[in-house]
Parts: structure tokens; C-alpha cells; sequence
């Protein structure tokens, strides 16, 4: 990865992004300013987290934010394929803001493995009062474990939680390519394989971006957006 060092030190959250899918060319030079970036990239052309790309840029999650206002797709059902750590973690945080999940395990005793995790963390979440009894109860019965990919045909977003092996995520997304809504937004937890190698294997690789929580997931409240 190139210089994500040197800018996370100029501020807190910095979302690296490629300016093209964003949308916001308009934005750019002031981000720029703003990250202490100011002047022409000394590398065009280069998404500094994955390679090469097209106009790849800075942007702060403020100001992401603020220009993502008005084209917001509201998610209201979310897939996570993988229920480890860093899975149930994610469904866990999608169940507390209110959206159905549904997670994806390769087995029956997986699957319920990590059912049993989340609801643990709520429990914990619970006792420490960080959730009233009634949230939690409705948490637990927004998520539910599948073994069968092609039951995140209706998902709105799908997260892809699996162990950092590129093959094993490439052979997802393929997957994926297949069942997924044509409006869906496929997105991988990876934090080090390229995001354009899983987009490639899909039939709308421009709806596939990396969404990198941090562990514990619950606890942690910064996601890296690719």
C-alpha cells in the first residue's frame, strides 16, 4: 500500500477511493487541500490502496459524507458471507442499526457457531449496558444463518468475511456474479487483495468496493471504504 500512513496522521478517518466511482470530481481540489494534498498527484493514475486506476484520490469521511447525501441508496437487508470473528461482528453492527441480515456459512454447524457468537456479543452488550434488553431481543431476531448462497438473491448489500485467501474470494464473487440483484452492492473485508481482481469476476464490477471493518467490529467505529 502506498502512503496511507502519511495520511492518517494528517487526520482522523481518511477514506482512500477512486474519484471516477465516486462521483465527486467537483470536490477534489478542495480534499486535496483539506488532507494537505494540495497540487497535481505525483503518481496520476494510481489508486493508492490497489493499483492502478483512474484519477485515484483522497477524500475525508466528512466530506464523503457530505457529497454522498444526495444519491444515497438506503440498505435495509445485508449478507455476510463468512460467520468468524469479523463476520458476526458485521452482522452484529448491520442488526443494530436495524437491518435484516442473513449469514452465509459452508456448513450447518458453522452456521449456527456463529449465530451463537453474536449472541453472545449482544449478551455481553447487554450486561455492560450498552443495550436495553428489548434492543437486543430485536438484534437476535433480525439475523438468521443460511448455508446456501443463493439465499442473498434479495440482499441489498452483501459483505464478503471469509479467510484472506484470494482464490477462496474470487470463487465467492463469482458465485456472488450470479445470484446477486443487478443493483446489489457486493463488497470484500479484504485488506490486501485487490478489489478489481474480485470485481473482474463479476457481471457489474462497477457495484464491488472494499469495505474494511476493523476487529472487534462492535467496539471499533472506522470502516476503510476501496
Amino acid at each position: 500500500e502506498a502512503r496511507p500512513s502519511s495520511v492518517t496522521r494528517r487526520g482522523s478517518n481518511v477514506i482512500w477511493f477512486t474519484r471516477r466511482r465516486a462521483g465527486v470530481d467537483g470536490a477534489v481540489p478542495r480534499v486535496r487541500k483539506a488532507c494537505g494534498l494540495e497540487g497535481p498527484a505525483k503518481r496520476p493514475g494510481w489508486d493508492p490502496c490497489h493499483g492502478p486506476s483512474r484519477n485515484g484520490s483522497v477524500m475525508t469521511a466528512e466530506v464523503a459524507a457530505e457529497q454522498a447525501v444526495s444519491t444515497t441508496e438506503r440498505v435495509s437487508t445485508v449478507g455476510v458471507i463468512g460467520g468468524g470473528i469479523m463476520g458476526t461482528g458485521i452482522a452484529e453492527v448491520s442488526a443494530r442499526a436495524g437491518c435484516d441480515v442473513v449469514i452465509c456459512e459452508v456448513n450447518q454447524a458453522y452456521a449456527d457457531s456463529a449465530l451463537g457468537r453474536l449472541r453472545k456479543s449482544l449478551a455481553r452488550a447487554e450486561k455492560t449496558g450498552k443495550m436495553t434488553t428489548a434492543d437486543r431481543e430485536a438484534a437476535e431476531g433480525r439475523v438468521r444463518a443460511v448455508t446456501d448462497i443463493a439465499d442473498l438473491a434479495d440482499r441489498d448489500l452483501v459483505v464478503e468475511a471469509v479467510i484472506e485467501d484470494e482464490a477462496e474470494k474470487i470463487a465467492i464473487f463469482q458465485a456472488l456474479g450470479k445470484v446477486a440483484r443487478p443493483d446489489a452492492l457486493l463488497t470484500s473485508n479484504t485488506s490486501s487483495i485487490p478489489i478489481m481482481k474480485l470485481a473482474a469476476v463479476t457481471p457489474q464490477p462497477q457495484r464491488v468496493i472494499g469495505m474494511h471493518f476493523f476487529n472487534p467490529v462492535p467496539v471499533l467505529r472506522l470502516v476503510e471504504l476501496v
